[in-house]
This record gives C-alpha cells, structure tokens and sequence, in this order.
C-alpha cells in the first residue's frame, strides 16, 4: 500500500517480537522493510546502510530469496535519487531467472517502479520486451498488483493518442485499499494533462495524489507532484503532520494514549513497563506541542484527517 509510517512501526514491533522469541532470520527481515521504507522516503543513506549489510548476512547464510527485497530497496533508492540506468539495473534482476536475486513474486509488486526507472533512463525497448513476457503471467495468476503495475506501464508509455483513455480505464478500476499505486497514477495522469497544457484539467488529479503521498509518507513523489502542481500556475504546502516527528514506536503509544489508554493498559499491550511509557509520552508531548492526553488526541485527530 506504500504506507510508510505503518510500515516502519509494523516493522520494528516485529523486530522486537525476533529477539523475544530468539528468530534472528525474521529479524533481518524486518531490517529489509526498514530499508524499503527508507528507499521510500528518500533516505538514501540508511536505505543503502540497511540493504547492504542485509546482503552480506544473507550471502553468508545461503537465504537467496529474500535478496530480491535487498535489490527492491537499491532500487527505489536510486530512483528516488535520480538514478535511473541504475535503478533499472537494479530491479531488473529481480525479473531474470538466471540471477541470484531472481524473486517473481516480489517483481509482481515492483512494475510500476521499473516502470519509471525504464523510462527516465532510456531503457524503454527492454521494459517493453519484458512486459511482454509478463502480461500472459498477469492472466494466468490474476495477480492484481502486477495487472495493475502492467496498467500502469501500459498508460505511461502509450502514444498520446491513446494515453488518456487509458489512464481513465486504469483509474476507474484503482480503489481504496491500493492508495499509493492509485495515487502514482493519479501523478502520471496529471502530468501527461499538463504536458498538454491542459493545466486546469491536470491540478484536481494533482492534488489527490499529494495528498495521498503526504499521508502516506512518501516524500519524494509529494514533492514531484508538488513540482507538477507548480508548473501547472498553483501552489499546495505540505501540511506539518505531527507523527512525522515521532519514531514508530512513539506513533504507537501516542496513538493508545489517544484513544484513551491508560499507561497501565499501553504497556501490558506492547510488553512495556508502564514507567517507560510515561517516560516516552514525556518526550512525545513536547514533539507534537502539547501538554496533554486530550490535547495529543486532537492533535493526532486533526492530521489522520488532513490525511
């Protein structure tokens, strides 16, 4: 879904969950979604950090499949960094079977990125090629997120004769629970409308999809978008979103202590002491700007809606 706020609190509560319960493999694979979500959020630094030392642990213990995440993280990242030759190098090993990183399953998740990373990096004959070969695998499997990165795909690299209608078709079917891929097409579209100094037409699609990258914490694509908005003759701030300022495990006891919980209720739920809570909703408070429990509620209330 590319929600990367509930990815990263998802992810270190597993973490933590590994050492309790002594599988140090599923706590590398927490580390990987770390790295996802950096690539993500367009911290490339700690995306690169994770998927390397990932890497060399996963190398040592012969658990090749989980390096498709490793290559998913690279990947992303040098898209995000504007890398694009290299982002494709990247995820299109994930696709060949004759790689070590060869993952099918995990590319039925990743076309909409190759997807971009093909055609800002001059790799368009090679995406087409394997698009090709993916298409029949979409109808066998019924894969809805590869149909929809293959849509995707499709709607960003047909002639402009075309484009539109199937951007339309595409953005018919795209519904709720699928907000980033939605929202990526929603960016496309209005970009593609701008580009046919449709300006007026392409800011409402423009909107909706900062909107959705701003909730979903995918600060890269918010601010291509905004880029978007901007060359079309409007400007859209981004909103100040307090749980951005938060760590996962903050956003989880915030979002308890809002709905009511006491620190006595928190802890028993996330195997605190009910003294380390209080002590993370001293630091959280200050965080958020305010001083107390029904205060933290509205404000959390004010940015889930803003979202």
């Amino acid at each position: 879904m590319g929600d990367t706020t509930l990815g990263l609190t998802a992810a270190t509560e597993a973490q933590c969950l590994t050492i309790e319960t002594s599988q140090p493999l599923w706590a590398l694979s927490a580390d990987i979604i770390r790295g996802n979500v950096a690539a993500l959020r367009g911290d490339g630094e700690i995306a690169q950090s994770l998927a390397d030392r990932c890497e060399r642990v996963l190398l040592s213990l012969g658990v090749h499949p989980m390096l498709a995440q490793v290559q998913q993280t690279r990947g992303v990242e040098a898209l995000v960094g504007g890398r694009f030759e290299e982002a494709y190098d990247h995820l299109s090993r994930i696709y060949d079977p004759a790689d070590i990183a060869h993952h099918p399953y995990t590319g039925f998740n990743l076309v909409e990125h190759l997807a971009d990373s093909a055609l800002r990096g001059g790799r368009d004959e090679q995406l087409a090629a394997l698009t090709r070969q993916l298409g029949p695998i979409a109808e066998r499997s019924g894969s809805p997120s590869l149909r929809a990165g293959l849509a995707y795909a499709e709607a960003v690299t047909a002639a402009d004769d075309e484009a539109e209608g199937v951007f339309l078709a595409e953005l018919e079917k795209r519904t709720a629970p699928w907000p980033f891929p939605r929202a990526r097409l929603q960016l496309a579209y209005g970009a593609w409308l701008r580009r046919q100094r449709r300006a007026a037409d392409s800011r409402p699609h423009l909107r909706a999809a900062i909107s959705a990258f701003d909730a979903l914490g995918v600060t890269p694509w918010a601010e291509r978008a905004r880029q978007e908005l901007r060359a079309s003759g409007e400007t859209l701030r981004r909103p100040d979103d307090a749980r951005h300022r938060l760590t996962p495990q903050e956003i989880q006891i915030a979002g308890m202590a809002a709905e009511g919980l006491s620190n006595r209720e928190i802890a028993a739920r996330l195997f605190l002491s009910p003294r380390t809570v209080g002590t993370h909703l001293y630091r959280i408070y200050p965080k958020v700007g305010v001083k107390t429990r029904a205060e933290l509620a509205r404000v959390l209330t004010a940015a889930a809606a803003t979202s």
